[in-house]
């Protein structure tokens, strides 16, 4: 683990550390103020004493080296530099940024840094972005004093950090203990971490604010582990097939809606704490009774009265949940290419002896699944989920086509996790 560099004292004033920010308070010249164009209402401490003006918007790098303040009534144009002031920031959105001399390539160097979490009074985690440092870095400041934590590339020191600030919180949760076996994942499945508790290897300023207070709550459904476990389904369904060596209209059978039912297992990976990836493995079985011919109604002839299909179904779900909820109800959306191994299909006409293979389904049969749900935790180790998916299969060739859209009622419960 990277050592901690030595500390570095900020500039601040000796008496307090500011937090205009985050008070809300009404600042000296703030009322009757004016809109300035590419700027928004801020404030900066310069010699212990807080000043209100529109405040550049810049963006990227810039924030770092400069302050800049617009012309604007009371105000010429100006630039401030880290040097001159001790912090500044924006009222609307709460962000600050507080002077700190850093060690860059090219030695000390002061600048200003964006405050992302403010743990209490006393304790800040700041963050400079790539550009003024070969890589997006993050400092903690303690008692007035700043020390670089990791890089984007080396973010277990920031797990570490995190853990000892949310330990040392009053205010955290009674389950913290359950997050002590989370294993975080990377960006990609291929790259699971399997031996050690980290956080993702690419750390964005947003995350650490997330980690940090659902460190603090025991939110353990922000740290998602690898589940398996099995998964159910039942509804309806209705094959379309057309068979194009008939000619016209009485090729295109439409069947009533059947019984549609499935069991399997899952398994689901996480990317990060909201998306995931959920491979499925299951039985499927189609059964319809009554077909209509498209522009005639009812088949005059009597064919097509019942068709069954057997699949081995193998749905890869991309998967959407909103683990930032405190609730063990969280809400979750789904989409993904599904593929049918079909086995054993026929239709049947009237004569029983006339039971033959569908020629219109093919072996393998492409698709596409949507779904909705509700994701419940059991524990910190268990959870069921109960949602609404929609299929629709589809293959063609050169003499038939089908297509096979169900709308389903799907279940599942993990068994276990890694």
């Amino acid at each position: 683990m990277k050592k901690l560099l030595p500390t570095l004292l900020i500039v601040l004033s000796a008496a307090t550390m500011p937090a205009i920010a985050q008070s809300g308070s009404t600042l000296p010249g703030q009322s009757g103020s004016t809109y300035v164009a590419n700027a928004s209402e801020g404030y900066y401490v310069k010699d212990g004493e807080a000043h209100y003006a529109w405040i550049s918007t810049e963006g990227g790098e810039m924030q770092a080296l400069r302050m800049l303040i617009p012309y604007q009534s009371g105000y010429p144009e100006t630039v401030l530099y880290p040097e001159d002031v001790s912090e500044y920031g924006f009222l609307e959105n709460r962000m600050r940024f507080v002077s700190a001399t850093v060690e860059t390539p090219e030695g000390e160097r002061r600048l200003f840094l964006q405050e992302v979490q403010r743990v209490d009074d006393d304790t800040s985690i700041l963050f400079l972005q790539k550009g003024v440092v070969p890589e997006d870095t993050w400092y903690s400041m303690e008692g007035g004093l700043v020390a670089e934590i990791t890089t984007s590339d080396e973010p277990e020191p920031m797990w570490d950090y995190l853990l000892a600030l949310s330990a040392a919180s009053p205010n955290a949760g009674d389950n913290r203990s359950d997050i002590a076996d989370v294993k975080l994942s990377q960006i990609t499945v291929s790259n699971l971490l399997k031996n050690s508790i980290a956080l993702p290897r690419r750390l964005r300023p947003s995350m650490i604010g997330r980690y940090y207070n659902g460190l603090v709550n025991g939110n353990e459904k922000m740290f998602p582990k690898n589940l398996f476990g099995v998964t159910v389904s039942a509804g309806a369904g209705s094959p379309i097939m057309n068979d194009t060596r008939t000619g016209g209209s009485t090729g295109r059978h439409v069947y009533n809606y059947g019984l549609s039912f499935s069991v399997g297992v899952f398994a689901r990976f996480p990317f990060e704490e909201v998306l995931s990836f959920q491979p499925e493995v299951r039985y499927s079985r189609q059964v319809n009774n009554g077909s209509n011919i498209v522009g005639i109604g009812p088949d005059p002839y009597g064919r097509g009265t019942e068709f069954k299909n057997n699949s081995i179904r193998v749905p890869l779900m991309f998967r959407f949940t909103n683990t930032y909820s405190r609730k063990n109800i969280m809400p979750y959306a789904e989409l993904g290419p599904v593929m049918d191994i079909n086995f054993g299909d026929y239709v049947a006409w009237n004569a029983p002896e006339e039971h033959y293979i569908n020629p219109s389904v093919e072996t393998f049969t492409p698709g596409v699944a949507v779904g909705i749900g509700a994701e419940y935790y059991i524990n910190s180790r268990q959870a069921a989920y109960l949602g609404l998916r929609m299929n629709y299969m589809f293959n063609t060739s050169r003499s038939h086509s089908y297509a096979l859209r169900t709308f389903e009622l799907v279940a599942g419960f993990s068994l276990f996790n890694y």
